[in-house]
């Protein structure tokens, strides 16, 4: 995890893949994102689900990416697709995969998950990595609500049962709070 990353990385503007699952939440910066054979504008307050086994590239407009700061979740996923296929939500990550970015409007809420899930994976405790994990399932929740036209989608009582965990244990306020 990432948290108000500036600049490149040794991936940024380069055709790629890896075996990895990227949730990137750009902050600063534009330019273009294709995956999936599709190219997207990169846009500040936008969010980017990327299948990063399928080639992909992100490409800021500026040479030296200076301007381009970003939140970023990098999970392997092969333990991630499993994780979600366990608790019923494979088919909305999916759905991520092959979607458009989702704007998020300006939400604190969004900056402050992504800095616990940073705080959380530093840590490098197993007990932090299943709360980081949790916190991904909020965000993908989150993503979601903001997918289609009513605000909302199905609601899984599974992963509603990991986000009151996740309040319980953590006291945090949802994001949808």
């Amino acid at each position: 995890a990432f948290y108000h990353l500036q600049g490149k990385d040794m991936f940024v503007q380069k055709n790629h893949s890896h075996n990895e699952i990227e949730i990137i939440q750009v902050i600063n910066g534009n330019g273009i994102v294709i995956k999936n054979d599709s190219t997207y504008e990169l846009k500040s307050q936008y969010i980017y689900v990327i299948d990063a086994r399928n080639a992909h590239i992100v490409y800021p407009q500026s040479e030296d990416c200076n301007d381009y700061i970003r939140n970023k979740i990098v999970i392997e996923a092969d333990s991630f697709e499993r994780f979600c296929k366990s608790i019923g939500i494979y088919e909305v990550l999916e759905s991520l995969f092959n979607g458009a970015p989702i704007s998020t409007k300006y939400n604190p809420n969004i900056d402050l998950l992504y800095k616990e899930i940073y705080e959380l994976v530093n840590m490098a405790k197993r007990e932090s990595i299943g709360f980081a994990y949790g916190y991904i399932v909020q965000l993908l929740h989150w993503v979601c609500s903001q997918k289609d036209g009513d605000g909302r989608y199905r609601q899984n009582t599974t992963i509603q049962k990991v986000l009151n965990i996740i309040s319980e244990k953590k006291g945090i306020t949802t994001l949808d709070e």
